[in-house]
């Protein structure tokens, strides 16, 4: 089955260790991050079956106050739905390439959009093996997923600036966060941008600490 293919893939990805496929763990823990991310697929598989949309009931309380030329109802129907963007670039970052792709990919395929992948230069090789395990997927409809290379001076600007991407997801710096609104604002390119910049994490260091 397909949970199959994407297994035999993983196997390959970690096979091909070094820094071309990813930046540090061996093959032993590489096969440990792949399973990992085969399950990430697969539960998200698994949202795409759902209904395209939910409602809810919503009862009002004692405080809610109506507006004026509201009907009078004591309950709301609340409504969600999905409404796929187009096609989603994916710039991935040197650190752990299949996890950042993979978590970003997943929900814009649910959603129905076709995703373009964009790794780092110094680690290619890893999305070329996902893209390429994604292919096999009998699925996935034929180039719904594919992968460009490039420098983000080059490659990176070119995403931004094209009217036919209608999102972009990039883990990075925050200098290449202000490229990609600098190049997509001056092409009058709009888009809606979704960031993971500089995992930094707040520290609270206490008065009597030993800084040195």
């Amino acid at each position: 089955g397909d949970e199959d293919v994407a297994r035999a893939r993983g196997r390959a990805v970690a096979r091909s260790r070094g820094r071309a496929a990813s930046a540090g763990p061996d093959a032993r823990s590489l096969c440990f991050r792949v399973a990992a991310q085969v399950r990430n697929l697969k539960y998200h598989a698994e949202i795409a079956t759902h209904a395209p949309g939910q409602s809810s009931l919503m009862e009002t309380d004692a405080s809610y106050e109506k507006r004026p030329g509201e009907a009078s109802s004591k309950s709301f129907v609340n409504y969600v739905t999905k409404y796929p963007i187009g096609v989603v670039a994916v710039i991935g970052h040197w650190s752990r390439p299949l996890h950042q792709l993979v978590w970003r990919l997943a929900p814009a395929l649910v959603a129905g959009n076709g995703v373009v992948l964009k790794p780092p230069s110094i680690t290619p090789v890893t999305a070329y093996l996902l893209a390429e395990a994604l292919s096999e997927l009998e699925d996935l409809p034929a180039g719904i997923v594919s992968v460009v290379h490039g420098s983000g001076a080059n490659v990176g600007k070119a995403l931004a600036e094209h009217r036919a991407i209608g999102a972009i997801a990039m883990v990075g710096g925050t200098e290449a966060a202000a490229a990609i609104q600098t190049d997509a604002a001056q092409a009058r390119s709009m888009k809606k941008l979704k960031f993971d910049l500089g995992n930094n994490h707040a520290m609270v260091v206490a008065p009597d600490a030993d800084l040195d």
